[in-house]
């Protein structure tokens, strides 16, 4: 849209000691209208706009330009700030929109959308958006590894929310004290705001934070807003915004720095993951310097940024950008939740239609009369009516919401505390299989040592130690394991290694709910995984590792996303699996391998499309039959247990798997009774007469060898070789459990 002359006017006259605001400038419109349709787009879940909730740093640093320029256009030098005209102001722009979405998640979303876990959260979510401080309730609520499996809170992007309301409430101040102390000069307050901006950076770099802290923190946030802050001061100066309008080189070099800032900015939008390691170390911050620039080619009545930002659509987003904000989350999750096999453009379409109606009500009905005082402009009314919405929140939050909710998805940290109790815990029944619990009978006269190989039976098995490997899927099999062995003294001590989020496949990146870059610890498990059963010397090894193999990945040197069913993936994957193998059964253990229930149809519910395409059946399934596939390539050393063949139907039952993928220890102890525990023990006692025929083997040609006397084929074993591994009653390390798994 081009130019007009009170568009130009408007820039040169932003500031007035007339008026308490600030001249209208469309561009700035139409930016928070680019901004919240790329958040818009981000909590779509398409595999585009990846990088959109970097809309909200837009916001921030928006937010801080504006916030700052209001004060400076409230007050001088000479008079100062009025705070409590800025805060009434801000207060009557922001509070009535966000209690009314509180409100109606409570009363509508919580009793007829919300699963059990959201519902164990959202009494707490609710109390902290509707004070202000969400973005630390999620800090020190922490990132449960279980949020992973659950769909999200109905009010997670609160936390934005909290992090201005907290700016709004804590820089006037601080801007006040300054020009109180120091006078209203620009060089100083804005000194002073850049040496803030700097110490918010500092925190962020040097203060040993966490991805989680970084991005919900008000400190380390603050930066964007601070960045604002200074721009604002700069554009205090009268000359500069005169010159900004008047001369034409300076113009165009902002207009095109601007441009060019966009541009990048759209480019991230579209393609940087939200796990972007720089992003947490000062990338936030230099975002923010980029939005600045953007902001000024924004406000210059020209050029191509100035262009697009000015049209009326996009100044009408602009407009109601607070309400689509406010409303577009809770629907996504009401239409995935509700409608989860829909299509998602259909879901997207339909959502992004009802939000814009929404907040176009919510502008005309709600904030704008508020805003301007045509409703509550008796300050009493409003203060009442403040208290009453507050009561109704936590009325509702705590009548509406259970205290105990049914269903939830297991405990993950509690069940970890006891699997590492059971890790320290002595071992279980004493007969195991890696001790002396066979006897090899020397031989004498030939015909004597061949009669006592034919005669002798095969002993029983002894109790088996079982190793359990993987990913969280393994915590609950180890401990329901434990408590049947322990219980019918069929399985001996539990010993093992699990990280939660750590799959078997090593990939340089993947994507669930967001992009995720596997901890380091999660790629060393050959060499952990080595030296653990070189410890505990497990006879038998459970390998689980389903969550994190199936989903959207960048596998080593390839650079770009696929999954399970690309053959260059499947095959990464079936190396993978097999290399895990060679590791786990280097001590002459049998590695089986679980076959994990596929995904329940309920997982991906309010969720990404990329946690929908993680979890289609077919995925599962073909991990399964690499699976087997490994097994045929390691006989004797692999099996396959078909857990998912023999659970069937049941897999879609939310009793035995509320999260849709993992068991509770009680409902995989119910399992292990009916099916899994019997199912383990008939591999081991498969997997020890299998040894013990390959022993009397090697025995009767042994005893063969002593008959031939002095004639013995130098390719027969010595009784010292057979004595490495004889008296065990499994193959010894080395060149022996090389013998045994490739038999």
């Amino acid at each position: 849209m081009p130019a007009t002359t009170d568009d130009r006017q408007n820039l040169v006259d932003l500031y007035s000691e007339d008026r308490p605001q600030l001249a209208h400038l469309r561009g700035l419109d139409g930016l928070r209208g680019l901004a919240v349709a790329g958040v818009v787009a981000f909590h779509a879940g398409f595999g585009g706009m990846v990088g959109g909730y970097l809309g909200v740093s837009t916001f921030f640093t928006l937010s801080g330009f504006l916030i700052a320029s209001l004060l400076f256009a409230g007050g001088n030098e000479h008079r100062g700030i009025v705070l409590r005209g800025f805060w009434g102001r801000r207060f009557r722009r922001l509070f009535p929109a966000a209690v009314v979405t509180i409100i109606a998640v409570l009363a509508l979303f919580a009793p007829f959308v919300a699963t059990p876990d959201q519902l164990a959260t959202l009494r707490g979510d609710s109390i902290a958006s509707l004070f202000n401080v969400a973005n630390w309730w999620y800090i020190i609520e922490g990132s449960s590894y279980g949020e992973l499996f659950s769909a999200p809170s109905p009010l997670l992007h609160f936390w934005s929310l909290a992090i201005e309301e907290q700016f709004y409430l804590v820089f006037p101040l601080l801007l006040w004290a300054v020009i109180r102390v120091f006078g209203g000069r620009r060089s100083i307050v804005g000194g002073f705001l850049a040496l803030l901006a700097a110490g918010s950076l500092a925190w962020t770099l040097f203060g040993g934070l966490d991805d989680d802290h970084i991005y919900f923190g008000t400190l380390t946030r603050s930066s964007e807003l601070l960045l604002g802050g200074v721009l604002a001061v700069v554009m205090t100066h009268y000359a500069t915004r005169r010159a900004m309008v008047d001369r034409r080189g300076l113009r165009w070099v902002l207009v095109l720095a601007g441009a060019a800032a966009l541009g990048v900015q759209l480019w991230w939008w579209w393609g940087l993951d939200q796990a972007t390691g720089w992003l947490y170390n000062g990338g936030f911050t230099g975002y923010a310097a980029l939005t600045c620039l953007v902001i000024v080619a924004a406000a210059i009545p020209a050029g191509p940024v100035f262009r697009i930002l000015a049209v009326t659509p996009m100044r009408w987003l602009g407009a109601r950008s607070y309400a689509i904000y406010l409303i577009h989350w809770p629907l996504f999750l009401v239409a995935r939740q509700t409608w989860g096999d829909a299509n998602r453009w259909v879901i997207t379409a339909g959502v992004v239609a009802a939000s814009l109606l929404l907040a176009e009500v919510s502008f005309r009905l709600l904030e704008r009369p508020i805003r301007y005082g045509v409703l509550f402009t008796n300050p009493r009314r409003a203060v009442a009516a403040m208290g009453v919405s507050a009561l109704a929140v936590l009325l509702l939050a705590f009548t509406v919401i259970p205290d105990d909710p049914e269903g939830t998805r297991p405990d993950f940290e509690d069940e970890l505390d006891r699997y590492e109790e059971l890790l320290a815990a002595p071992s279980g029944p004493p007969a195991a299989a890696g001790g002396n619990t066979t006897s090899t009978v020397a031989p004498s006269e030939d015909a004597e040592v061949e009669a006592e190989v034919e005669e002798e039976p095969i002993p029983p098995a002894p109790v088996p130690v079982v190793g359990a490997y993987g990913d969280s899927t393994a915590l609950a099999m180890s401990l329901a394991l434990a408590r049947w062995g322990e219980s019918t003294g069929r399985l001996g001590s539990i010993v093992g290694d699990l990280r939660f989020g750590c799959g078997v496949p090593r990939y340089e990146r993947f994507r669930v709910e967001s992009v995720v870059e596997p901890d380091p610890v999660c790629l060393s498990w050959p060499q952990r995984w080595s030296e653990i059963t070189a410890a505990t010397d497990p006879d038998i090894v459970l390998l689980s590792s389903p969550a994190w193999s199936v989903p959207d990945a960048v596998i080593p040197g390839v650079g770009s996303y696929s999954s399970i069913g690309d053959p260059v993936v499947d095959d990464f994957i079936r190396q993978e699996f097999l290399t895990a193998v060679d590791v786990l059964s280097a001590s002459g253990a049998l590695v089986v391998l679980v076959n994990w229930p596929e995904y329940g149809e309920w997982y991906d519910d309010g969720r990404a499309d990329s946690v929908r395409r993680q979890a289609e059946p077919a995925r599962m399934a073909r991990l399964h039959e690499i699976q087997r596939e490994v097994a045929e390539l390691r006989p004797g050393s692999a099996a396959v247990i078909e857990f998912a063949g023999w659970l069937g139907p049941r897999a879609q039952d939310r009793v035995l798997r509320a999260d849709g993928m993992h068991f509770t220890e009680e409902e995989f102890a119910v399992v292990t009774e009916e099916w899994f525990g019997a199912e383990l023990e008939r591999l081991w006692v498969q997997r020890w007469e299998d040894l013990q025929a390959l022993e009397r083997s090697r025995r009767e040609a042994e005893a063969a060898g002593a008959g031939s006397g002095p004639g013995t084929p130098t390719g027969t074993p010595s009784g010292a070789e057979q004595a490495q591994g004889g008296d065990s009653g499994q193959p010894a390390a080395g060149a022996d459990a090389d013998d045994s798994g490739q038999r």
